[in-house]
């Protein structure tokens, strides 16, 4: 009866999520590295080059 199309719809509803949920979380994860790389290497940057020499 109930129980039955209940466990029919948690395994429809929870089986596709972990799969989902990874995709996800990687692309987060990835999106997040990237942007603190790219922030990390421009601070290094910034302050690696003295203020009193100007690029020509």
């Amino acid at each position: 009866g109930d129980a039955g199309a209940l466990e029919a719809f948690w395994v429809l509803w929870v089986s596709p999520l972990p799969f989902v949920a990874r995709e996800l979380m990687g692309a987060l994860v990835e999106l997040a590295v990237s942007m603190r790389a790219s922030a990390w290497s421009q601070m290094v940057y910034h302050q690696a080059r003295p203020p009193s020499v100007s690029l020509r």
